[in-house]
């Protein structure tokens, strides 16, 4: 799922077994949450995706090629 305006497009990642996602934006970053949060993006800079373990605690970082951050 994302949308395109111009020349900028923005995916977004949905968890259908959890409750709807909410992007939240900010000046500097913009935060996309699941029911937790699922990926961060810094103003002009790279996306970050969040890896959980069972027990919801952050445990990877992961920059937008998947390489480890």
């Amino acid at each position: 799922m994302g949308k395109t305006i111009g020349a900028a497009s923005t995916d977004y990642l949905v968890d259908l077994a959890a409750t709807l996602p909410v992007v939240i934006s900010d000046t500097d970053a913009v935060y996309l949450y699941g029911l937790d949060i699922l990926a961060e993006q810094l103003a002009g800079a790279d996306r970050y995706y969040y890896v959980h373990d069972g027990l919801g605690s952050v445990r990877q970082l992961f920059d937008s090629t998947g390489q480890i951050a």
